[in-house]
């Protein structure tokens, strides 16, 4: 399975997405949920932003070790 890297505009998109959602939304706690969503997915883009190009990073958590998704199939 290919590993996909969101970039920091990604993330930007998907709050802006959200908070769309979120005025829109009739049900309090789900505009709420979604308002939470986009901070969270403007926190990943700085901290993106912080540590630099996707490249430089190529897959590796800060302990050096690859990174692995965990695939279960049904």
């Amino acid at each position: 399975m290919k590993e996909v890297h969101a970039d920091p505009e990604d993330y930007q998109q998907l709050a802006k997405r959200c908070v769309e959602l979120a005025s829109e939304c009739s049900e309090s706690t789900v505009a709420e949920a979604l308002r939470a969503l986009a901070l969270d997915y403007l926190r990943r883009a700085a901290k993106l932003r912080r540590r630099g190009p996707i490249e430089s990073r190529q897959g590796r958590h800060r302990t050096g070790r690859r990174n692995r998704l965990a695939v279960t199939r049904s």
